[in-house]
């Protein structure tokens, strides 16, 4: 969000969201804008974790490419994931598939 115009985030309003799963866990801010379902939702990973027997917490470079490519399957084809005509359930269905981007790291190691 630091990135963009001040009349952008104006009248914005911001979530936090948490994922756990197992030993995961999955921190998003999420930005829904005035202008929202017109604008879909941004969503920002603040925190991606992960513990189990073989590996202990994400690294730096592990964090950046696993928030990288699930901020850009929800963000970039927010608008692939809407039905005809449920415009306004745009952030549960981006919500729908930040859970399921969270499930296949948890279960693979990549998204």
């Amino acid at each position: 969000t630091e990135d963009r115009p001040a009349w952008e985030l104006a009248a914005a309003r911001f979530f936090q969201i948490t994922l756990q799963r197992d030993q995961g866990r999955l921190v998003a801010v999420v930005e829904v804008s005035s202008e929202y379902p017109v604008r879909a939702p941004y969503f920002h990973i603040t925190q991606v974790t992960r513990t189990a027997p073989k590996a202990a917490q994400v690294d730096a470079q592990a964090f950046e490419a696993a928030s990288t490519a699930i901020e850009q399957e929800v963000n970039i084809y927010a608008c692939e994931l809407v039905p005809k005509g449920d415009d306004a359930l745009l952030l549960s269905y981006q919500i729908a598939k930040l859970q399921v981007c969270f499930d296949v790291w948890m279960e693979t190691g990549a998204p």
